[in-house]
C-alpha cells in the first residue's frame, strides 16, 4: 500500500491525492493502512475510471461492488465485462421514484444484489476533503436524469442537489418498501449496533458489510 501511495502522490492531482489518501473523520483507519481503497470517482485515478477496475477485477475472478458515485455509468460497467459478478451500491434519497429506477437500470444491467449504504447522512469532516470537487471533465454518470431534469450546468450544482437530497429520516418500514420493489438481496452496510444488525436480518436482508473504515464514497 505504501508503494500505492507513493506513486499516487506523485501522479494524481492534488484535489484526487487528498481526497483518495484522506478519511471522513480523524485518520484513525486509514493511519492503519485498513482503508486506503478507491471507492467513488475512480475517473480521477484512471481515464478509464470504473471500467478500468472491473477489467482488474474480472482478471483477478472476484466481485465488484460499483460506488453510485462513480464516473462511469453502471450500465457501461456491467457491458465492459459482462461475466464478473458486480453489486450495485446504493443510499437512501428524497426521491423515491429515481431509487426506484436505479434499481430497474441495476436489474437490466445484471447486477446480482445491492450494497444498501445506511450512515451516509452523516458527512465527513476532514480537512483534506474540504475543498473537494469533481472535475468537469468527468460527470456524476448515475445521476444524470437529474442533471437534465433540474437543469443543473456543472458538477458543484450537481453535487449540492445530491446532497439535498440524501435522506436521513429512513426507518425500517423504508427498507421493507425498497425490498418490495425489486427482486435482488440486500447487503446492508453502515449497521453500527447489534441490535440493528438484529432488525436488518428480521426486514430481510441477506447480509451485512462490516468494514473499519474512515473513507466511504
Amino acid at each position: 500500500m505504501d508503494d500505492l501511495e507513493r506513486y499516487a502522490a506523485q501522479h494524481l492531482d492534488k484535489n484526487a491525492f487528498d481526497y483518495y489518501s484522506t478519511g471522513a473523520g480523524d485518520d484513525v483507519t486509514t493511519a492503519r493502512k485498513i482503508d486506503k481503497l478507491l471507492k467513488a470517482y475512480q475517473g480521477m485515478a484512471h481515464p478509464d475510471g470504473e471500467l478500468a477496475t472491473v477489467r482488474a477485477v474480472n482478471s483477478m475472478d472476484t466481485a465488484m461492488g460499483l460506488s453510485i458515485y462513480s464516473t462511469n455509468s453502471l450500465e457501461d460497467v456491467a457491458l465492459e465485462s459482462p461475466n464478473t459478478i458486480k453489486f450495485m451500491q446504493m443510499q437512501f434519497y428524497k426521491d423515491r421514484q429515481f431509487m426506484e429506477s436505479l434499481l430497474k437500470r441495476a436489474e437490466k444491467a445484471g447486477y446480482k444484489a445491492v450494497l444498501l449504504t445506511l450512515d451516509i447522512p452523516t458527512y465527513g469532516r476532514h480537512i483534506g476533503r474540504a475543498n473537494f470537487f469533481l472535475p468537469e471533465h468527468l460527470e456524476f454518470a448515475n445521476f444524470l436524469s437529474w442533471k437534465k431534469k433540474e437543469g443543473l450546468r456543472n458538477n458543484e450544482e450537481m453535487n449540492d442537489h445530491i446532497t439535498s437530497l440524501n435522506d436521513g429520516s429512513v426507518d425500517w418500514e423504508t427498507f421493507d418498501w425498497l425490498r418490495s420493489i425489486t427482486s435482488l438481496p440486500f447487503v446492508v452496510k453502515g449497521i453500527l449496533t447489534a441490535e440493528d444488525a438484529r432488525l436488518a436480518v428480521q426486514h430481510g436482508a441477506q447480509g451485512i458489510w462490516c468494514q473499519i473504515t474512515e473513507g466511504g464514497s
